[in-house]
């Protein structure tokens, strides 16, 4: 075992640790970078091809040409989109697991701080203009628990349009509800193609019934994409259109 003991002191330090904490809380993505050397000090770099001697950056803490190679990931931000009895459950549950929470709904009496209390936005303009703000967003989930299958469609339409990649998109419904939203949007072009990687219907299989029990299980998926897992659990439900409903919020 190697033990690597710097003092940190003085305005250099603070500048660092200032930067730090911002790319902890708002991003963008960034590396500490500790050269192992006595006369060396930590810097950040803001791009993964930004740092000589790194190409590119690691996902993972790595000691590479002497020096100690850490990965700042803000906390993931997970948009839900419908403020209904799932939606609402689903803030809490997420928000435990370490997520931060955006709340999305064309309804502004839904959408107060009063029942989210744990979000960090709340939004009852249409989704599309959130577009140009989740662009930003370097860790962005996005879960449908939408009251209808149209609203389902408008969204899904806008992410396509917009060129939006979510690291996660789950979507709420029944397979029939989930075939329908994908044959919609074939019906004006969009390929079933564009929407691969979505989570529909959402959520691991633990034959959730309750708004609570469903939010564990999408939770519990959203846990699971984060964290990398490269296999499925038993009686998962993954990828378009699976036979297994969800109850809409």
């Amino acid at each position: 075992m190697h033990i690597w003991l710097q003092r940190w002191q003085g305005s250099p330090a603070q500048t660092l640790a200032a930067q730090i904490l911002q790319a902890l809380t708002q991003g963008p993505r960034a590396w500490l970078i500790t050269p192992l050397h006595p006369q060396g000090f930590p810097y950040l770099s803001l791009s993964d091809s930004g740092a000589e001697h790194f190409a590119p950056l690691p996902s993972h803490p790595q000691l590479l040409a002497g020096s100690w190679v850490e990965p700042l990931l803000p906390s993931p931000t997970l948009l839900i989109v419908g403020a209904g009895h799932c939606g609402l459950s689903l803030a809490q549950i997420a928000h435990l697991a370490g997520f931060r929470i955006w709340v999305q709904d064309d309804r502004p009496d839904w959408v107060t701080p009063q029942r989210f209390p744990v979000a960090e936005r709340l939004c009852s303009e249409p989704f599309a203009q959130l577009i140009p703000h989740l662009h930003r967003i370097p860790q962005l989930y996005i879960a449908l628990v939408t009251r209808s299958y149209s609203l389902d469609c408008q969204i899904l339409r806008a992410i396509y349009h917009s060129g939006l990649t979510p690291h996660y998109l789950g979507m709420i419904g029944s397979r029939k509800r989930v075939q329908t939203v994908l044959r919609t949007l074939a019906q004006e072009g969009i390929p079933e193609t564009a929407f691969s990687r979505l989570f529909a219907p959402i959520g691991l299989e633990i034959h959730a019934e309750t708004p609570a029990e469903i939010a564990i299980s999408i939770t519990a998926q959203l846990i699971q994409v984060r964290r990398g897992s490269p296999k499925r659990m038993p009686g998962e439900t993954q990828g378009v259109g699976l036979p297994v409903s969800r109850r809409t919020s």
